[in-house]
């Protein structure tokens, strides 16, 4: 009896065996992937940052703390702290270099801002500006500036943050208390004006009091230098 040859074997032969496809035939890794790989790298590297900065200013467990609410794409951070307070810890104003920046998390203590480095926005319209002056003058600089402090995060992350306004190079701290929703205030000075707490003033040199004299015994006065006796003339030899 002869049977027909079913489909998928060819001549009556068994299944042919199907290869793998090989590594260059299959299709890229979809860029979503990839963005969202790269996205939950950043925040992770932003809460070490944080962690690390809370280690560095030496408090104790129970005072330390952080959070972070947005992202840094760039994976730029630069830290902004408040000035140098007696007995809390502090590095001073912070140099930054011209560009645009954001608030994506803090640390304390001391209370410190870190800002990422981003582009500019979309402009005064869609509610993003390029640059924010809060008022002139501030305790340790010249001028106020604001950065926008994003929305939406939990406290342990968030969205990646898109924009950013301009801050001109110079130096940084948190010494303007100034709050407004949405924004970070920092005071901006040319020239590093840190101002540190004096030292404390040096302890004057004390003499030891003199030795007390051993109970009971008589004091004794004090013995005068002996005075060299006078020495007779002697009359030169005039060789008479």
């Amino acid at each position: 009896m002869s049977f027909a040859a079913s489909p998928g074997r060819p001549g009556g032969r068994g299944p042919s065996a199907v290869s793998p496809p090989n590594s260059a035939d299959r299709p890229p890794q979809p860029a979503r992937r990839l963005r969202r790989m790269r996205s939950s790298f950043v925040a992770a590297s932003v809460m070490v940052a944080v962690s690390g900065l809370v280690a560095v200013g030496g408090a104790g467990t129970a005072e330390a703390g952080g959070a972070s609410w947005a992202s840094c794409p760039s994976n730029q951070i630069s830290y902004v702290s408040v000035p140098p307070e007696p007995g809390q810890p502090s590095g001073g104003m912070t140099y930054l270099q011209g560009g645009y920046y954001a608030h994506v998390a803090q640390s304390w203590p001391p209370s410190t801002d870190l800002l990422c480095r981003t582009g500019p926005g979309r402009g005064p319209a869609a509610g993003e500006p390029s640059f924010r002056v809060e008022h002139m003058g501030c305790p340790d600089g010249v001028a106020t500036f604001g950065v926008p402090r994003p929305t939406g995060g939990n406290g342990f992350g968030g969205p990646p943050v898109k924009w950013g306004s301009f801050l001109p190079q110079g130096w940084y701290d948190l010494s303007d208390p100034a709050v407004d929703p949405g924004w970070t205030a920092v005071c901006w000075s040319p020239t590093n004006r840190t101002k540190r707490a004096p030292g404390p003033a040096p302890t004057p040199a004390v003499s030891p009091p003199p030795a007390a004299a051993p109970t009971g015994s008589t004091p004794v006065a004090p013995v005068p230098a002996p005075v060299p006796a006078p020495v007779a003339a002697v009359p030169a030899n005039t060789g008479h």
